[in-house]
Order: C-alpha cells, then sequence, then structure tokens
C-alpha cells in the first residue's frame, strides 16, 4: 500500500497545484482540515485508499471554495461569535460534503466519495464539531495565557 500511498499522494499534489491551493501530508494530525487563509490542506500521512485520499482533498478544497465565494461566510471565517454559527455549522458541512462529492465525480467517476457528514444527522454534526471548536477555543486561550508570562 506505501508505494502506492506514494503515487496517490503525487496525484493529489498534481491536482492542488492546478486547482492553486498547497497541500501538505503530516504526522502531527489525526484530521483533515483546510488553512483557508493560508490557502493549504493539511491531510493525515496516514496511509489510506486513493478513493479516500482524493474525497479528503475534495472535501477541504471545498471549503476554500465556499470560503472564496462567501458561502456559509459566518462559519468559513470561523466567526464563532455570530448567533448563527453553531446553527449553520452542518448545514455548510453537509454542504461542502456534497460540492466535495460533485468535484470528485467531475475529477474522475469512478471514485467513491467517502463523504463522513453526508452520512450523520445534524444533531450529529453540531455535537462534534461544537465540542471540537471548544477544544480549539480552550487551546487558544491556554496559548494566550502562556505567552503573557504572567503565571
Amino acid at each position: 500500500m506505501e508505494v502506492s500511498y506514494t503515487n496517490y499522494k503525487r496525484e493529489v499534489r498534481l491536482i492542488s497545484k492546478k486547482l492553486g491551493i498547497k497541500v501538505k501530508f503530516s504526522k502531527n494530525t489525526e484530521i483533515p482540515f483546510c488553512r483557508i487563509q493560508k490557502r493549504e490542506i493539511v491531510i493525515p500521512s496516514t496511509p489510506m485508499s486513493r478513493d479516500n485520499l482524493i474525497s479528503i482533498f475534495f472535501h477541504e478544497y471545498s471549503h476554500q471554495v465556499c470560503y472564496d465565494l462567501h458561502i456559509y461566510d459566518n462559519y468559513h471565517r470561523g466567526n464563532e461569535k455570530s448567533k448563527d454559527f453553531y446553527k449553520i455549522m452542518a448545514d455548510a458541512e453537509i454542504y461542502v460534503d456534497k460540492m466535495g462529492r460533485d468535484f470528485t465525480r467531475l475529477y474522475d467517476k469512478n471514485i467513491e466519495y467517502y463523504g463522513a457528514y453526508m452520512k450523520m444527522s445534524k444533531g450529529e454534526i453540531r455535537k462534534f464539531l461544537s465540542g471540537y471548536y471548544k477544544i480549539q477555543k480552550k487551546i487558544k486561550n491556554l496559548l494566550t495565557f502562556l505567552k503573557s508570562g504572567v503565571y
């Protein structure tokens, strides 16, 4: 699988170059994400199937497209103070999943798209993402405290 996975990563790098977004494979993350302001997608370096890797890439790329086009703007700009941030997060992720599926089909109709959010209820998505954002906020607060030097 490792030789094939190297080829799959090479394929994703070529796609990303054509689309004008960086892609990074990292041993330091288990969850893929898009650094929207940096136009960079970070994908775990754990070996996976071609279908799964390309699905992940196009899901994360869809976040960048939504940001660029101001789709679900409060969510994609990380405006957690907005009243509707937590209400729209499930809708935004489902939208992104569908867009990612469509991009994947355009790229190669033989790839089976792995869309995690399309298989979850909105309540499950909100619960999952709310926990994630609360943890991120605690980490940011801790880093701010540590940088202040007042302890």
